[in-house]
């Protein structure tokens, strides 16, 4: 269980050589936050994608073709599938093939 704050009584800043356990507890998941973006931005990058952010036309889209004309947001690289996360309009995400995006 993580425990978000301590009481203000319980933390010892004046101890010589010790950090209050908010500060400690704040470091470790700023290196944890930080080794995982490193992770997660090597391998997770689709190949003829557009970057995560980037706004896209859907086009293409055999299966629903009422989706191709929509515009959504890349939100994310699902690298092992080799599909891109768009965020449309109305808030839902689906999965498409880079091949079906076009960078507006």
């Amino acid at each position: 269980m993580l425990v978000d704050k301590v009481p203000e009584g319980d933390a010892r800043p004046d101890s010589p050589g010790k950090m209050d356990f908010n500060a400690a507890r704040d470091r470790v998941q700023e290196a944890a936050m930080a080794a995982h973006m490193k992770e997660h931005m090597e391998d997770e990058i689709v190949p003829g994608a557009p970057p995560v952010g980037s706004r896209v036309v859907l086009h293409g889209i055999v299966a629903k073709p009422e989706l191709n004309g929509m515009t959504g947001i890349i939100e994310s690289h699902i690298a092992d599938k080799g599909r891109c996360g768009v965020k449309l309009g109305d808030g839902s995400v689906i999965s498409l093939k880079p091949a079906n995006l076009r960078p507006t």
